[in-house]
């Protein structure tokens, strides 16, 4: 019998052009792929109705909710980003009948210990421990207000994590996260549930041709992403043979990054490219390089990159949960990075390394996968 579920989603995701977003989306797909019926609930940003015909592809029912941003929202004991996602619609929108729902991230639990919801299969998709990844955000902040924001915010969701007693299930998007989420709710059931991505056999027919260049790419309006590229530009490639080139892709890079790499002729900026260009990118660097000083969730950049490109070079903190040391090449200094960047910089990654790499990515991040794990949860329709 054919299975219906409501989502709420805590953004627009789509276009999915950053984690959260991508994970929501390609699960959305995926399920209907499968022949779920989905009803989605969106809180939205601005005016959404360009992308409403591409939302239509992956939910059968969608609504769309404004979020109430503002000064007002944050004077509360509950956390802003659930707090400015509180709806009256929508819970009367969930109460049109009986189906699952699947929250989106602890931001979209504003409902979830709600009473008229008492009965109802309720499942919850964390995407990150919250209150750890806001504690990162406050460690990275240089500006006094953000730190603020996002010390009281910490605060707001550590006390509001304890809602989620209210949940059937939780999806725990990461090995660590599961362990955490095991030990602070040791009777709630917690699954292991791995991002969804644009992966599994469509990325099969991406060629990998090996160019000579290194890449990283992220979303350069993160500040935990331009700490990263700014470690790269000032500690590794200063380190790194004079002939080698690297190529720093992403969003909107600030003034102080485009400034550096002006100075130095073995990098080139490459800014706001489009899917298809970051996919070439992707698939054709010598091999992506990739850092991060904030382990919580799961980077879906490096997902991209072993299943689009050649070698990966990371350090130990972008593989936090997910059980892919054995697809890397790993470094935690700048020393150590330089040296390796060096050693591929003359060697080619083969089809038979590809080959590994594929076989393992497709037992654990695997849309089709992941799918039945979310479907066999569900209660048929009445």
């Amino acid at each position: 019998m054919k299975k219906s579920l409501h989502v709420i989603s805590f953004d627009n995701p789509f276009p999915a052009n950053y984690g959260g977003a991508i994970d929501v989306y390609y699960k959305l797909k995926a399920l209907k792929n499968a022949g779920c019926h989905i009803i989605l609930h969106v809180f939205q940003y601005g005016d959404m109705r360009e992308q409403r015909e591409n939302l239509s592809k992956v939910a059968d029912e969608i609504y769309y909710y404004r979020r109430k941003t503002g000064i007002c929202s944050n004077f509360n004991l509950l956390p802003y980003i659930v707090y400015s996602r509180r709806s009256k619609e929508l819970l009367k929108n969930l109460l049109k009948d009986n189906y699952p729902i699947l929250f989106e991230g602890l931001h979209s639990c504003y409902l979830l210990q709600n009473p008229a919801l008492k009965n109802r299969l309720k499942l919850v998709r964390s995407h990150n421990v919250e209150h750890q990844y806001y504690h990162f955000l406050y460690e990275t902040a240089t500006s006094i207000w953000k730190k603020l924001y996002y010390r009281v915010e910490e605060y707001r969701l550590k006390r509001y994590e304890k809602t989620l007693m209210c949940a059937d299930e939780i999806f725990a998007i990461s090995t660590s996260d599961k362990q955490y989420f095991q030990t602070q709710f040791p009777e709630l059931k917690i699954d292991l549930l791995p991002c969804f991505f644009d992966g599994d056999e469509s990325q099969k027919s991406i060629p990998h041709k090996s160019s000579d260049y290194f890449l990283y790419h992220g979303n350069l309006e993160v500040a935990e992403n331009q700490k990263a590229v700014l470690y790269l530009l000032k500690q590794v490639v200063p380190l790194t043979n004079t002939s080698i080139k690297w190529k720093i892709a992403g969003k909107n890079p600030p003034k102080k990054i485009r400034e550096i790499v002006m100075l130095n002729k073995q990098v080139e900026l490459i800014v706001n490219p489009n899917d298809y260009e970051l996919n070439q990118l992707i698939a054709n660097a010598r091999a992506n390089v990739l850092i991060t000083f904030q382990p919580t969730g799961i980077k879906l950049k490096l997902l991209n990159a072993l299943y689009k490109g050649g070698f990966c070079i990371v350090n130990k903190m972008m593989l936090t949960g997910t059980d892919l040391e054995d697809l890397c090449l790993i470094a935690d200094t700048p020393r150590d990075i330089a040296n390796l960047i060096n050693s591929v910089s003359i060697i080619e990654f083969n089809q038979k390394d590809k080959n590994f790499r594929l076989q393992k990515l497709s037992k654990k991040y695997s849309n089709i996968l992941n799918t039945k794990i979310i479907l066999d949860n569900l209660e048929d329709e009445l």
